[in-house]
């Protein structure tokens, strides 16, 4: 007996005990468990479709909520001026950055229109920085842009440290507008 034949077995008659856990594996870096988690999910959702629905709602706008853009950034910046300034790794930079830059093209929440409002405009010339250093390897292309991400980045700081509770309205309003759920959270 396979581990995804008893998690589909499991699944039908005790759907509760593994939703929230199967959900979340779904997110998994590791293919087997992703795959083996998604199949074990399509099964439960002949039975259990609004469960499974609740499920990958509130755990996606949980691990949305687990780390703001703005940390995300902090982060990203940390790693990027580490990559740059300690290691000379330009590649190694960019490929931290640019996904981010890629991220803040689509807000979601009002925090994240709150996050582009406050430091939209220095990442967007920063991007712009990049790309022509991408083109042409012209130096004072990087310094800009680090001029500019070094001023986000203070800025990102001083958010963090005055940031002490969260309202549910701004990082999630489909959480916020959930009501009569299904579905029981561990824990």
């Amino acid at each position: 007996i396979n581990t995804e034949y008893m998690g589909c077995r499991i699944g039908k008659a005790h759907p509760q005990a593994l939703i929230y856990s199967l959900t979340v594996a779904t997110k998994s870096a590791v293919a087997a468990r992703r795959v083996a988690a998604q199949n074990v999910l399509e099964s439960m959702r002949e039975h259990s479709e609004t469960l499974v629905q609740q499920a990958q709602l509130v755990a996606g706008e949980l691990i949305g909520i687990a780390i703001l853009w703005a940390e995300q950034w902090y982060e990203a910046l940390e790693d990027a001026s580490r990559l740059y300034f300690g290691e000379h790794d330009v590649e190694g930079m960019l490929s931290v950055l640019l996904p981010l830059h890629g991220m803040v093209q689509h807000p979601r929440t009002r925090q994240e229109e709150a996050f582009l409002a406050a430091f939209g405009k220095d990442l967007q010339d920063a991007q712009s920085c990049c790309a022509k250093f991408q083109r042409h390897r012209n130096q004072p292309e990087l310094n800009q842009a680090w001029d500019l991400y070094y001023h986000v980045f203070r800025g990102i700081t001083k958010q963090l440290a005055h940031m002490q509770t969260l309202e549910l309205r701004f990082v999630s309003p489909s959480l916020d507008q959930a009501a009569a759920l299904q579905l029981c959270i561990p824990g």
